[in-house]
């Protein structure tokens, strides 16, 4: 009897459907850490954080990874493909709000240099006492 949890056996059915007869073949398709990944689909640890990259990967939903809800492998494939780009697009976007606020950042420490600076530039020479 299998005693894995849901998600870790959705996973290994997404992967199989998806053409991979092994993990070693998916995670290196795909460049993933073979260990995480294992652990995974054995179930000793939750795959929360990479349901989206799974789903994106062997084109099922995120909902059905995790709970069986959505679209699970060989469903409704133009729904598949609009979630991937989906997630896609949410990745990209995060990758853009970081980079924003790195520039950010960047732009701040800039001008507080330039600040200091010009106040060195503005204050006046002490007299020489003689």
């Amino acid at each position: 009897m299998d005693t894995r949890p849901e998600p870790a056996k959705r996973l290994e059915i997404a992967r199989r459907h998806a053409g991979f007869d092994s993990q070693a073949a998916a995670v290196e398709r795909f460049g993933w850490s073979p260990d995480t990944y294992a652990q995974h689909e054995n179930g000793t640890r939750g795959l929360v954080r990479a349901a989206k990259k799974y789903a994106a990967a062997y084109k099922v939903s995120a909902g059905w990874l995790l709970s069986g809800d959505g679209p699970g492998p060989g469903e409704d494939a133009q729904a598949i493909a609009y979630l991937s780009e989906t997630y896609r697009l949410l990745d990209s976007f995060d990758d853009l709000r970081d980079g924003l606020l790195q520039a950010a950042k960047t732009a701040r420490l800039a001008a507080e240099a330039l600040s200091q600076h010009q106040a060195k530039q503005s204050d006046p020479e002490p007299e020489a006492v003689g």
